[in-house]
């Protein structure tokens, strides 16, 4: 692994499924550097292929052609160095927070003390300090998201691999846990990979927005964003936000017509 290595290279990414004795090509020629740091939300209609994006960097899935990088190393498998938080946060409900938070630190073999002095300051980072003997049961969607949360990082990642972690979560909630993890980027600098299919979302979190076309999925576009941090929801009413939403919203728009069959939006 070298420190000057992006943190995720995609060359030529390629990936086809067969399906009812055809073949279906869900991603075509992705090409995408996400460097160290950043916070890379990913958009596009349902069924572009984003989900099997982020599980081939993951190493969950193997690329039909191409070739992924994490840290300069190629992906072949899972590893420690990437972590996945999904949208029906995979928690053990007969294990209680701490444990949860500390579950991968025991499979690396860290001893019982020191992974549960680990997962305590990681459950203080998403603000659940007190749930630490608390089951899964007895806690709310948005609490359960950020024992995800604190899971997937007390391992210490250097990749964060994001499938909508937001969805199941009221919009209050929701709300809550964008401003949480914007702060958590600003500390920790982990590198951040975030599906999302909400336009406001992804202009919230991200520094920089990869729009992807209707299937089979491709690069449309990738769009910094600019706008300072931190990002509150006051920040939405400014004419800057409302610019950039507009050209996001407008490269998103023309896909989700494709796949419904409805015309294309004019400039």
């Amino acid at each position: 692994m070298s420190d000057d290595a992006s943190a995720v290279a995609v060359r030529g990414l390629t990936k086809t499924f067969r399906s009812n004795k055809r073949e279906v090509t869900v991603l075509d020629g992705i090409d995408l550097t996400v460097e160290q740091g950043e916070l890379l939300v990913i958009l596009g209609a349902s069924g572009c292929g984003k989900t099997t994006l982020l599980n081939i960097v993951a190493g969950f899935e193997e690329p039909t052609a191409g070739t992924v990088e994490a840290l300069g190393e190629p992906v072949r498998a899972p590893g420690p160095d990437r972590v996945m938080v999904f949208q029906q946060y995979a928690l053990f409900p007969w294990m209680t927070v701490i444990d949860n938070v500390a579950f991968g630190l025991r499979l690396a073999g860290v001893p019982r003390a020191e992974r549960r002095e680990i997962a305590r300051r990681h459950i203080a980072m998403v603000n659940l300090e007190g749930f630490e003997d608390a089951y899964i049961k007895e806690l709310s969607g948005g609490m359960k998201q950020r024992i995800a949360i604190a899971r997937g990082l007390a391992t210490d990642p250097q990749v964060l691999l994001m499938d909508e972690p937001f969805a199941a979560v009221d919009a209050m909630t929701r709300s809550m846990l964008q401003t949480e993890l914007v702060d958590l980027h600003t500390r920790t600098h982990k590198t951040i990979l975030f599906i999302t299919h909400s336009v406001d979302e992804a202009l919230l979190l991200s520094t920089r927005i990869l729009v992807m076309s209707s299937r089979p999925g491709r690069v449309l576009e990738l769009i910094d964003n600019p706008l300072p941090r931190p990002r509150t929801q006051d920040l939405m009413a400014s004419q800057e936000f409302q610019e950039l939403r507009r050209r996001v919203w407008h490269a998103v728009e023309n896909e989700v017509r494709k796949t419904s069959g409805l015309p294309v939006a004019s400039e």
